[in-house]
């Protein structure tokens, strides 16, 4: 069976605790990363997360260019030992609802490993997308801030929101939700922390339509979860909008739903539901 060792990342990526938020998100921004380790005297703090940025600072109407890692960051590191399985790596990050694992061995953090990595190494049980999927869209007008997307990032614990509003100089048929509104884009974690808090933006002025990704890969509900995850992995992309009957988009899927069935496939507590839709 796969270990941690033989799928994690053993280049370590750090930042100071008292850097600001702006620091970390240059970082990521630079490296193309969704995380950073945290350094204290001797080992690390904890990890600090697009997420921390995007609900405990931006959510919050904290400014990220004074804002310190330290009061943001995910603590105490959640860590799990180099040879485990990865199986034991999904279970752990199941149930702490974590997308990042520090990786030790022999006391000491050699590695991470996120659940991008998980799923690459791992085939997925046969299951399609709609069993997958969460039929529950959340959405953002174009014109709302980026700290009003980000209260209702945290309020609903998601990593994105679908942008409605009527596309601008449209050349491709527009995509619609089941209650008809038209969808002009999306607004990601990752969008808002390269796009607003790296290059320092205010989020409170800067509007989703500005930063949001305007070209939406999406995944038809018959596909399977295995394909959903080649396409996130190629796209390196975490959220993909589910259509049916052309353009019409029905439900979303993160990456973190695509590790359900691994997870119970292999010992995890039976989502009944998961296999009877």
């Amino acid at each position: 069976m796969t270990t941690v060792k033989e799928m994690m990342t053993d280049k370590l990526l750090t930042i100071s605790k008292d850097a600001t938020l702006q620091d970390a998100a240059e970082i990521m921004k630079g490296k193309k990363i969704g995380s950073l380790l945290v350094q204290k005297t001797k080992g690390f703090a904890g990890i600090i997360t697009e997420m921390d940025i995007v609900q405990k600072c931006i959510a919050r109407e904290l400014p990220p260019e004074s804002t310190k890692v330290e009061e943001a960051m995910s603590m105490p590191l959640l860590s799990i030992k180099a040879d485990c399985s990865i199986l034991e790596a999904t279970d752990l990050m199941m149930e702490r609802f974590v997308r990042h694992l520090a990786v030790t061995e022999k006391k000491e953090v050699i590695g991470i490993i996120s659940i991008r990595d998980v799923l690459q190494s791992e085939e997925l049980p046969w299951v399609s997308v709609r069993r997958l999927m969460s039929s529950t869209i959340f959405m953002v007008a174009r014109a709302a801030n980026i700290s009003e997307a980000a209260q209702l990032m945290r309020h609903n614990n998601i990593g994105s929101l679908l942008v409605s509003g009527r596309r601008r100089n449209a050349r491709t048929e527009p995509f619609f939700t089941g209650g008809g509104k038209e969808i002009t884009g999306i607004l990601t974690e990752t969008d808002i922390v390269r796009k607003v808090v790296a290059v320092g933006l205010n989020p409170l002025t800067t509007t989703a339509e500005k930063v949001m990704t305007r070209s939406l890969t999406v995944i038809n509900t018959w596909k399977r979860a295995a394909k959903a995850c080649d396409v996130m992995a190629q796209k390196r992309i975490r959220h993909l909008p589910v259509t049916e009957k052309g353009q019409k988009i029905i439900g979303m899927l993160s990456i973190r739903d695509l590790i359900n069935p691994l997870y119970y496939a292999h010992g995890g507590p039976m989502d009944e539901e998961l296999y009877s839709r």
